[in-house]
């Protein structure tokens, strides 16, 4: 354990920073504030000076990863610049999937990660979507993202092989003869299927938005 600060030393910025590294190590099981308390070397009540609740916390860490989400997007169309926009929201969310866990949650929301939605919102009207049709083609959209990274970047902590890597190099092949075709293809890590997101995110989206 850290030694203790001195009382009126620990900044904002510096819990959500602890908070971060906690969540990012250990997920959000691993997330208490005394666990962030003992980071920063302070006691649970100086936390709580700068945070009214875990809740509060969950928010802020929410802003600091959306706070990177591309926004404008150097790209000549309008489906470029969505496909271009969700990789990047894609590759920022994927090392941290205790993120996805809170998402899921349906409660709690960055409110600076509408910038991106907006701007998603202005290609899809331009492509000549309603209203209606732009706002269910940007749900459909996150979605594949969000399943995505659900399923192929879990929260790993635990050992390793886990048992669904087990379960997969130890698939009886005899008994699943189609999978037999296809076995060469998968990674035992990467889950039941090889799709990468560069190759069937443009597929997914060329098509929601045709």
């Amino acid at each position: 354990m850290s030694e203790r600060r001195k009382r009126g030393s620990l900044s904002p910025q510096q819990v959500v920073d602890a908070a971060l590294e906690v969540a990012d190590e250990g997920g959000l099981d691993a997330l208490t504030i005394r666990a962030v308390a003992e980071r920063v070397g302070a006691s649970p009540m100086a936390i709580y000076r700068h945070v009214d609740d875990r809740e509060d916390l969950l928010v802020r860490m929410l802003e600091h990863v959306a706070a990177e989400f591309p926004v404008t997007i150097d790209a000549p169309t309008p489906l470029e610049r969505i496909s271009e926009r969700f990789l990047g929201q894609h590759d920022l969310l994927a090392p941290r999937p205790w993120v996805l866990h809170i998402l899921v949650r349906g409660d709690l929301v960055p409110p600076n990660s509408f910038a991106a939605l907006d701007a998603t919102i202005g290609d899809l009207l331009e492509l000549g979507f309603s209203a209606s049709e732009a706002i269910t083609r940007l749900g459909m959209l996150w979605h594949f993202v969000l399943g995505e990274l659900l399923d192929r970047h879990p929260q790993l902590v635990g050992p390793r092989p886990t048992q669904r890597e087990r379960a997969l190099m130890t698939m009886n092949v005899g008994e699943l003869p189609n999978y037999a075709h296809v076995l060469a293809e998968l990674d035992p890590g990467d889950g039941p299927m090889n799709c990468p997101i560069r190759t069937t995110l443009p597929i997914v989206f060329a098509a929601i938005c045709a």
